[in-house]
């Protein structure tokens, strides 16, 4: 059976005092991923204790970088254990 396809929904978020009006299938999710988002640049910009908000940008896109990569590298890890077996 086909999935049945959402329709676009326009959202606006805010993420660092800046609103954003996107569109999306999943409303919610757009959301809860802006809210992490959020948290994540205003927790980095409390640690660097900087105004650049590009620097801000890009410190805390590479803390997630190092987390999705450790991430994917633990279950590249456990897919090969699986197929070990």
């Amino acid at each position: 059976m086909a999935e049945e396809k959402k329709e676009m929904q326009r959202v606006s978020i805010d993420m660092f005092g800046l609103n954003y009006q996107l569109k999306t299938d999943d409303p919610a999710r757009l959301k809860r991923l802006a809210a992490e988002g959020d948290r994540r640049i205003k927790e980095m910009s409390r640690r660097v204790r900087s105004f650049d908000v590009k620097r801000i940008a890009a410190l805390t896109v590479l803390q997630m970088m190092d987390e999705y990569d450790q991430l994917k590298h633990d279950y590249d890890e456990l897919v090969q254990l699986l197929e070990e077996k």
